[in-house]
């Protein structure tokens, strides 16, 4: 077919026949990295569709002018750098990083390209912002102030199993603001005489061991200081936990999904969405050094009642009518 032709046949069907090209061609590549999975987020989740209605505001749609290029390290810090590498050679207008230690190395590869961040704990602290009201830098997004939320795992554990007098505690030391978590939640078991098991894991053969060590240690429960490694490997946890009989909370709502007995966390649509529309401002020209940080003001309590079931435990009234979400 000519190309007169084939102009005359898209014109008849109605078709602009360089619209195509045109479209591609006007569309902003955003780089996702993600922390605990390997590739795009599942079209029905929460988190994709929240993200893409935050998007929506600012007139960003995906598909057509908005397209993604999609990286996951699976929990595995040392892929952080080479992911981002890859993100970054797409020349990206923005960057949307998951967890502090995907923000540092984006930071460290491309200082000069805008991002959008989710799941940082404390990113004053953490150097990626002068101030949340002033970030100053080319990082902004919505951070999920997980330190603030220590003392209330600890007094969700104490409201269902009151005798309990300590606890494992699994968390990641190659994640900074898990440190920051720990020590919070320390200075909270601190005040009430509560004893804290601390057990860093890096690996799931680490998570293994450390369920040896806490059988020995004869721990009450389980508290999980969630992000990208116990994330990737919640459904190991949540059976270990159950094979050991503790009972567990967690402070990322996914942990009780997955068949932990309690998660309390910032709603993930709510900060999905917010950080949505982040990137969209940024994607329309706003400057993220002047887009203030954001703080989560919706939390979710999800609770696991077949894992209740399976542990003989009965859990209080009070509780089940604070949550949000209940599994049976």
């Amino acid at each position: 077919m000519n190309r007169r032709n084939a102009v005359l046949a898209f014109l008849a069907l109605g078709i602009a026949p360089f619209a195509h090209a045109q479209q591609t061609a006007g569309r902003k590549r955003v780089g996702y990295l993600r922390a605990a999975g390997a590739g795009p987020l599942p079209a029905d989740s929460v988190q994709l569709k929240a993200l893409l209605q935050g998007l929506g505001g600012e007139g960003f749609i995906e598909g057509r002018n908005l397209v993604f290029e999609w990286r996951g390290v699976q929990g595995k810090v040392e892929l952080l750098r080479p992911m981002v590498d890859e993100l970054v050679a797409a020349k990206p207008a923005a960057l949307f990083i998951e967890t502090t230690p995907g923000v540092r190395a984006a930071l460290d590869a491309a200082p000069t390209v805008p991002i959008v961040f989710i799941h940082v704990s404390d990113p004053v602290g953490s150097g990626f912002a002068r101030s949340l009201a002033r970030p100053g830098g080319k990082a902004t997004g919505v951070s999920n102030i997980l330190p603030e939320l220590s003392g209330k795992l600890l007094g969700l554990l104490k409201e269902v199993r009151p005798n309990a007098q300590s606890a494992g505690v699994l968390w990641n030391p190659g994640n900074a603001a898990k440190k920051l978590e720990y020590e919070e939640l320390a200075k909270a078991a601190a005040k009430t005489g509560f004893r804290l098991h601390s057990h860093p894991v890096r690996s799931l053969q680490d998570i293994e061991s450390a369920f040896s060590a806490m059988a020995g240690e004869n721990v009450s429960a389980l508290i999980g200081l969630a992000e990208a490694l116990t994330h990737t490997h919640r459904e190991a946890i949540a059976a270990l936990a159950l094979k050991h009989r503790l009972p567990s909370v967690f402070n990322i709502n996914s942990h009780a999904v997955a068949g932990g007995l309690m998660a309390y966390s910032s709603s993930d649509h709510a900060m999905y969405s917010r950080a949505g529309a982040m990137l969209g401002k940024i994607l329309n020209g706003a400057n993220p050094a002047e887009l203030p940080i954001e703080r989560p003001t919706t939390f979710e309590l999800v609770v696991n009642l077949r894992t209740a079931k399976a542990l003989g435990i009965t859990i209080p009234q009070s509780v089940l009518l604070r949550a949000d979400s209940v599994i049976d």
